[in-house]
């Protein structure tokens, strides 16, 4: 990434998708994004970050909860738990079923936003 330096946290364990999340809810406007690995978090950020900045970005790394999960991944988990529910013969479904169903295939589609 041109003109992006690594802000380095030593952290072994990180939810990379709920901690950029975190890192972007800072409204950092130098925050460019977050990679996990070797038991390091770093954090991208173009140069000149002010001192505040980076305390900001280090105490957000270091109360992160990883076992805290992102939007996404809640509503990725959400729509497991709907599917696993409807694993069941046809018969054996009833109207809140079938309303299930019909959500789910109409927010796969785009015609309703997702839970």
């Amino acid at each position: 990434m041109d003109g992006v330096i690594d802000l380095v946290v030593e952290r072994a364990d990180a939810n990379p998708e709920r901690l950029a999340e975190e890192l972007a809810g800072l409204g950092i406007a130098a925050y460019r994004g977050v990679s996990t690995g070797g038991g390091r978090v770093r954090v991208h950020v173009t140069p000149g970050l002010p001192d505040a900045d980076r305390a900001a970005i280090r105490a957000a790394v270091a109360r992160h909860d990883p076992a805290r999960q992102s939007h996404q991944q809640q509503v990725a988990a959400a729509r497991r738990a709907a599917l696993d529910g409807l694993r069941k013969a046809w018969p054996e479904w009833t109207g809140a079923d079938k309303d299930t169903f019909l959500r789910l295939l109409a927010a796969e589609w785009g015609l309703i936003p997702e839970e």
